[in-house]
């Protein structure tokens, strides 16, 4: 089941994030560990977006896509700032929690995405 989301750049409003990524977690079945380690990734990934969004009026982007073999985090933000040093903190929470991930700054957006495997 895949779902987008999109709203303003306002850190009161990643929990509304977080919320659709556990509700999808859920429907797919996926166990509560592995469904907690993927909120804390996406509230991690959506800090760096927030922080790379330099206009006030900037709406986030999120594609969820999760089944029960993976979970699928795409995000994007308008960035026309220089790229944003990724804490090294973040990397690291953001590696050890996925499978794999990616952040890069492409045609005035930064965009951020994170594959999760189901755990055996």
């Amino acid at each position: 089941m895949t779902i987008s989301v999109s709203f303003p750049c306002e850190p009161k409003l990643v929990g509304l994030l977080r919320l659709e990524v556990s509700w999808l977690c859920a429907q797919a079945d996926w166990p509560v560990d592995a469904t907690e380690d993927l909120l804390l990734v996406v509230s991690e990934i959506a800090g760096v977006c927030l922080a790379a969004a330099q206009d006030p009026g900037a709406i986030l982007h999120a594609d969820i896509d999760a089944n029960a073999e993976y979970v699928r985090l795409a995000f994007r933000v308008p960035s026309t700032a220089e790229p944003v040093p990724v804490d090294p903190l973040v990397t690291t929470i953001v590696g050890a929690l996925s499978d794999e991930y990616d952040i890069v700054r492409d045609d005035g957006e930064l965009r951020a995405w994170v594959r999760k495997l189901r755990p055996a």
